[in-house]
């Protein structure tokens, strides 16, 4: 049987916000490789950001967005950048958490951008910082993918905003919730469904610990739930393995070089 695992970064393969892969996943990688499995990383965040995780490189794929943008690692090439995005309302949205003088930013097929000049929170998250004329000239040629707000979103904000834009709560590893704001109808399932479609003889494993990994976790074949994953991740899940600190991934991968 053939494998292509889609595995979540932020709280699966490193803590949230860590910086490397640990050297022992990648290895077991690319010893998987060798057997003809392949692997994709799975994640809400930009290409960019994704590139700059210190040991993805063993990875074939990077799927990014929740899926709108997936990119081949090995030939260096585009293989899919959807944006459905509303980006007048998403403008709308980013006047709004700046006049609430939130923490926020948005992100294009590539890079994650703010107008906040702080250095602390653009080197935590890999920002670029835009000003007011780059921000309106995205907006006009749609190059907004998705927002990101640090900290609760207002339930009315929410309930305004809800046939236009899925609000996926997520931790943000300091026992507080950041939010990802995508196109209606966007989540993890987008990545499974490229795959299935474009690689149909193979199984499609999807590993990951938190609610925007929910939709991969129910639409692929085999769904696996890290043990640092709530409760509610853990019983929609086919296995429950070792926590991201323990290394639960590698661990699990290695299962499968006995095969």
């Amino acid at each position: 049987m053939k494998y292509i695992f889609l595995i979540d970064i932020d709280g699966t393969l490193i803590p949230i916000y860590g910086k490397r892969v640990p050297k022992e996943t990648g290895e077991t990688i690319k010893e998987l490789q060798k057997k003809g499995y392949k692997f994709a990383i799975a994640t809400g965040r930009s290409l960019g950001s994704t590139q700059k995780v210190e040991g993805t490189s063993s990875f074939d794929y990077f799927a990014c967005l929740m899926g709108l943008v997936i990119h081949d690692n090995f030939r260096q090439k585009s293989l899919q950048k959807l944006n459905l995005l509303d980006n007048d309302a998403a403008k709308e949205l980013i006047d709004y958490f700046i006049n609430e003088k939130r923490w926020w930013l948005y992100k294009d097929s590539f890079g994650d951008y703010t107008l906040i000049d702080d250095k602390d929170f653009m080197s935590y998250h890999n920002l670029k910082l835009a000003n007011l004329q780059k921000l309106e000239n995205d907006v006009k040629e749609k190059n907004i993918f998705q927002i990101f707000v640090s900290g609760d979103v207002d339930k009315n904000i929410i309930e305004k905003y809800s046939d236009k834009f899925e609000f996926v709560c997520v931790p943000n590893g300091q026992n507080g919730v950041n939010y990802d704001i995508s196109a209606k109808g966007v989540d993890k399932s987008f990545i499974v469904k490229y795959f299935k479609e474009n690689f149909k003889d193979y199984t499609i494993v999807a590993i990951g610990d938190s609610d925007n990994d929910i939709g991969m976790l129910k639409t692929a074949d085999i769904s696996v739930a890290m043990g640092n994953a709530s409760e509610s991740i853990k019983n929609i899940c086919d296995i429950v393995i070792d926590s991201c600190e323990n290394n639960g991934v590698e661990k699990f991968l290695r299962e499968f070089i006995k095969q």
